[in-house]
């Protein structure tokens, strides 16, 4: 099924004609219903939800899935059968609904930051709640207003409170588990009572929106040494190399093991001393060097038409792999001592050196239809570079050409989109292909 999003496009070097075919596809797989959001209810959910689906307990759907075979029982056998029966559960039904419509709670809700979510993995946000009534709110169960594109918990999966005086106020959690990558956009929390007779439920919306950054699923691959690989990279002759040294090796000074650090230069006698691993720093190591890299990401797909406003689900998760490696490269740039990243995405240079604006990034990436690299070259060649593209051409070699022709440590990671993208990348130093 297509939504409104999925209008096609209109692609000026093409015929009008296969527009039109692509608008009529389009509109034969149109979605009619749209997607069901509990904030903005349609008609048919303002008069059937809130009596027989949000209304009602379990036990109380059992006991109106019970007045109609009594009922029809008692018109059959009038004499053994009497109406009182079906008379006592329909009013047991009428005085839970308006004693807990009488007793609904007053509530202020606030949230707490609440971090960042990956897709598949649930996510938590903590709540603060706060009786503002008279009395004393009892049988609450909180979950986050429905329609953002997540999966919820089940009822007996939510969080509960069984009293809450007056004037109190209560810390819960609500979770869910984002499906797809980018902005989860909540609007607020939905809290159900019980209370009295446990067989309908009085429901009080909260509004209160929050948007959500969603990471990819985590890269469950090999990940390269980055600054070995970025140094290995060949470039022209008479470049220098911005990793050469010069003059002897000297210690300089010991510090905190890294991940990517070499096992090699672990400083034993330090590490008993300070009570975590050490590693020797040297003079004219990698540790001395320029540390500033940046990261020319490719957002193209193969399968991403210029006709279509947004790539189809397959093509998506293959731009979400890329971009689950690229996260987890930012991190271990980290982790080997590597400063002030910068990355190519969107069309501009974007610094990511900064945990927050690393997700935001990663989180708010958007496929295009062709590969734009940088119009300029960086204006310090001793930058290391590093290049993560999805299949290998010859745009892309003569791109990669060009920088090192310029001096620059360019290196190569390619994660491939398809069987046809597999086994293209030239095998010499500097290049690497990856794979889940």
């Amino acid at each position: 099924m297509m939504e409104l999003a999925d209008r096609p496009r209109r692609v000026a070097a093409e015929s009008i004609w296969r527009h039109l075919w692509r608008l009529f596809r389009w509109s034969v797989n149109l979605r009619l219903l749209p997607r069901w959001r509990e904030d903005r209810p349609d008609l048919l959910s303002r008069l059937v939800r809130p009596w027989l689906v949000e209304g009602l307990t379990r036990q109380g759907r059992l006991l109106l899935l019970l007045l109609p075979p009594l009922i029809l029982l008692n018109v059959r056998r009038e004499a053994s059968f009497p109406l009182g029966v079906p008379a006592f559960l329909m009013a047991l039904l009428l005085t839970s609904a308006l004693a807990g419509r009488l007793l609904r709670p007053r509530l202020q809700l606030k949230r707490q930051p609440s971090g960042y979510g990956v897709v598949g993995e649930p996510w938590r946000c903590e709540l603060s709640l706060t009786n503002t009534g008279p009395w004393t709110a009892r049988d609450l169960s909180l979950r986050e207003m429905k329609g953002a594109r997540a999966d919820w918990p089940s009822t007996w999966e939510q969080a509960s409170l069984a009293t809450l005086a007056p004037g109190a106020v209560a810390r819960l959690y609500t979770q869910c588990r984002p499906r797809v990558r980018g902005y989860l956009q909540l609007t607020g929390v939905t809290v159900e009572s019980q209370y009295p007779l446990l067989l309908t439920r009085s429901n009080v919306r909260l509004a209160d929106s929050l948007q959500v950054p969603v990471l990819p699923a985590p890269w469950r691959g090999q990940l390269p040494h980055l600054v070995t690989l970025m140094r290995q990279a060949p470039k022209a002759r008479g470049s220098t190399r911005p990793g050469a040294r010069s003059g002897p090796i000297e210690y300089v000074d010991s510090r905190p093991f890294q991940m990517g650090d070499s096992v090699r230069r672990l400083d034993h006698r330090a590490s008993g001393r300070r009570g975590e691993p050490m590693v020797r720093v040297y003079q004219g190591s990698t540790r001395s060097e320029q540390r500033n890299w940046r990261v020319i990401f490719d957002q193209s797909l193969v399968d991403f038409a210029p006709w279509q406003p947004r790539p189809r689900p397959p093509s998506a998760k293959v731009l979400d792999r890329r971009l689950a490696l690229l996260y987890e490269l930012a991190r271990r740039g980290q982790g080997e001592g590597l400063d002030a990243l910068e990355i190519w995405s969107d069309g501009a240079w974007r610094r990511a050196d900064q945990q927050a604006d690393l997700i935001d990034l990663v989180a708010g990436c958007r496929a295009s239809t062709v590969f734009e690299p940088p119009p300029e070259q960086p204006a310090d060649a001793t930058v290391l570079c590093l290049f993560v593209t999805g299949r290998w051409d010859r745009s892309r070699a003569d791109f990669v050409a060009a920088w090192r022709a310029a001096g620059f440590s360019l290196g190569v990671v390619v994660v491939p989109e398809n069987e046809g993208s597999a086994g293209l990348l030239p095998v010499e130093p500097g290049c690497v292909e990856l794979q889940e």
